[in-house]
């Protein structure tokens, strides 16, 4: 079950890692794609990876 979700829209939104707790998910949407968290627990939008050219692996998309 998730607590959380957060919706990243640029990657200067992250927020502060420690918050995010083992039940909290991120999904980048827009800019957030351009960069990855260093945590698991997060998902982009796929539409925006291809419509940015990035390289994600299937599993987070």
């Amino acid at each position: 079950m998730v607590d959380t979700v957060f919706l990243i829209k640029k990657p200067a939104d992250f927020p502060i890692l420690d918050i995010i707790g083992n039940n909290d998910v991120l999904i980048l949407i827009q800019d957030g794609v351009l960069r990855q968290p260093s945590i698991d627990n997060w998902y982009a939008c796929k539409e925006d990876v291809i419509a940015r050219g990035i390289k994600i692996q299937e599993s987070k998309l």
